[in-house]
């Protein structure tokens, strides 16, 4: 963040500068969490992305479902790289089931920056 707020990054491209001076880094998921708790009143449901397919996800279509219904905040989590640690994905409140293609579901190595931009659609977007 530094880089592109007041680094060389910001004369680069400042307009990515201004945009992460909304950015607030905490120190831990637990700060998070507790952040999200006083400003809504109602602790979040955390739910965890992974690449990794395990028979007790969620989907998409349930995930909707439930932030269409539920007025209690969520947060939702996204890794890079290795992806998320296991002691975040077991804490989660619910683990949304990974991206995959029909034709090679075995194939899903994706950007954090594309599989979240996939993911909030499917969850958020029109149908």
């Amino acid at each position: 963040m530094n880089h592109f707020v007041v680094g060389e990054g910001n004369s680069f491209n400042p307009d990515r500068g201004e945009t992460l001076l909304i950015v607030e880094v905490l120190k831990s998921l637990q700060v998070v969490v507790e952040k999200i708790t006083d400003i809504e009143s109602e602790k979040p449901y955390v739910i965890a992305t992974t690449a990794k397919e395990e028979e007790t996800q969620i989907n998409f279509k349930f995930l909707r479902k439930k932030i269409l219904e539920e007025s209690r905040p969520f947060l939702l989590l996204f890794g890079t790289s290795w992806g998320l640690t296991e002691e975040i994905v077991q804490s989660s409140d619910f683990v949304l089931r990974p991206l995959c293609r029909e034709s090679d579901p075995e194939y899903n190595h994706l950007s954090v920056r594309a599989a979240s931009g996939i993911i909030l659609d499917k969850v958020l977007g029109r149908n």
